[in-house]
This record gives C-alpha cells, structure tokens and sequence, in this order.
C-alpha cells in the first residue's frame, strides 16, 4: 500500500515523468540520467537547427534498414520541440550533436556510445524491446535514457512509436521548458 508520506520526496519532475511514461501498452522507462546541470540550453541549441543526427545500432526490424521507421517513431514523440532524426550531421550543427540510439540492454564496461563510438548494445531477452540512448555532443553524454515494451513486432506495431517516444521524452526531459504530454491522457504542463 503506498501512503502519503512515500509519495512525498517524488519531484514534480518525477511525477511527470512517470506519467508520462506509463503506458496501457507495458511501455515503460528503466533509466533516465542528466549528465549536464542544465540541459535546457543544449535542447533549445537542438530545437533551432531542428534536426540531430541520430545513429541506430542493432535494430530489430529487418524491413527497416535504413532506420527510417525507428527515426519517423522518435519524430512523433509528444515533447517540444519537434525533432527530425536525421542519418547525417545537419550542415546547421556546429558543436556535434547526435543521438544514439541502441536496441538491446546497455553495453558492458560502462563506457558510453558518445565516448565510444564501436560500443554496441547487449542482446535483451527474446520477449522483450529494449532501447538505450544517449544524447551526446562531442564525446560528452548529456543525457541517457532506457526503456522497454514487450516485443515489438515490427514497423506498424503501435508500441515502436511509444517505445521511441518514451525514450525521446526521457532524454529531454531535464529541459526547463519542455512540455511533456501524457499519452493517452490529453493534458500536458509546462516545466
């Protein structure tokens, strides 16, 4: 039984989250970490060029072979601003910005995709979809972020575009000025 006085140390922050990332569809977020004090000023550097290379590694879809439909899955994601994941460095990105996004469980060693671009995530078990990313720019992490679902069956289940989506809002959600909409639930605030 949970009692008011459990519920007390959870953030504001938390509590959105975690909202908005709890899904009828057992889509759910297994890390969030910040690396930065303040993300808010990379995520808004990212908002006007309005696209981020973004790599895929390990991705499950056989049909998807450039990415597209794990990259236009990430670009539905409910949070603002509106991102285009694109397989190239936008020619408007002067500091190295990228996401990486990878299927299967963090890899062993605790090294980071940003630091070392030859890490490949660890195969998750067969019932489940894992995605681990990271927001880098440079070498430097700024954030990193896991979720899971049960097995996506490809391109056209409904659980890709809110396994990406959970990730997408886990990774920028330290943004003081994101806004976060619950799925499903029609509301969203302003942080």
């Amino acid at each position: 039984m949970v009692t008011l006085a459990m519920l007390r140390p959870l953030s504001l922050i938390g509590l959105v989250t975690a909202l908005a990332t709890c899904s009828s569809d057992g889509v759910s977020v297994t890390r969030q970490q910040t690396m930065t004090s303040d993300l808010g000023p990379h995520v808004r550097m990212l908002a006007s060029s309005g696209e981020v290379q973004t790599l895929v590694y390990e991705n499950p879809l056989p049909q998807d072979t450039g990415n597209a439909a794990v990259r236009t899955a990430m670009a539905s994601a409910p949070v603002y601003p509106r991102l285009r994941y694109t397989e190239t460095r936008p020619a408007a990105d002067a500091y190295g910005y990228r996401v990486v996004v990878g299927f299967g469980d963090w890899p062993a060693g605790g090294d980071s995709y940003c630091r070392n671009p030859e890490l490949r995530p660890r195969p998750a078990a067969a019932d489940v979809t894992v995605v681990t990313a990271a927001l880098c720019v440079g070498n430097s992490v700024l954030s990193e972020a896991a979720a899971r679902s049960p097995r996506i069956q490809g391109s056209g289940d409904p659980r890709l575009n809110a396994l990406m989506g959970t990730v997408v809002q886990a990774l920028l959600a330290q943004n003081d000025r994101m806004r976060l909409r619950a799925p499903g639930m029609g509301f969203g605030i302003n942080l």
